[in-house]
């Protein structure tokens, strides 16, 4: 859900940046998960989705404000088109 209200509302340059960003901070997030704080696949498997459902929900937000930040739509632009 809260991906489309993005793209609905970024270029098209936007659109692509917002996945390139969410995804790079998604891999940045997991991989300092697994080595910095010593999450193993039973934990994660368990117990341990809490944590990473809450970074990737955060990483969506902020690739969602810097995209917004810089590839908004004008208001001569059709924003409902997706």
């Amino acid at each position: 859900m809260l991906d489309r209200l993005f793209l609905n509302k970024l270029t098209k340059t936007g659109r692509r940046n917002y996945w390139f960003i969410q995804i790079g901070l998604d891999i940045v997030f997991i991989a300092s998960l697994f080595l910095f704080f010593e999450y193993d696949m039973d934990y994660f498997a368990n117990e341990g989705y809490l944590p990473v459902l809450a970074g990737v929900i955060a990483s969506c937000v902020v690739s969602g404000v810097i995209c917004l930040s810089f590839w908004k739509k004008t208001d001569g632009e059709d924003v409902s088109k997706l």
